[in-house]
């Protein structure tokens, strides 16, 4: 059978906020984020499946680390995220970024 997926248009709106030690390179962040649309239809060999709505309130919070190297053009960003409310979840991030 074939499932298909339309397209999603997504409207939203983030506001936050990060501290970040310059000295040791932490960092710490929140935000709040609303998605005012974001609809996802889908089907499955032509019977539409329940429509799926973004729509809602979410809180971020992460916690990361970044240096920048001396020696080398070279920086690290590690970095890990909570999600809550319509968005829930956990995800972690690493970045190599080499400077030239």
């Amino acid at each position: 059978d074939i499932l298909q997926f339309d397209d999603v248009s997504s409207q939203r709106v983030r506001l936050g906020w990060r501290a970040q030690s310059k000295d040791y390179g932490v960092y710490l962040g929140a935000a709040y984020e609303h998605e005012f649309k974001g609809d996802a239809i889908m089907s499955v060999a032509d019977l539409q499946a329940k429509v799926e709505s973004l729509e809602g309130d979410s809180f971020m919070g992460e916690m990361g680390w970044k240096h920048d190297f001396t020696s080398v053009p070279v920086a690290i960003d590690l970095r890990a995220v909570l999600w809550t409310g319509e968005r829930s979840g956990v995800s972690g991030q690493a970045y190599i970024e080499y400077k030239f």
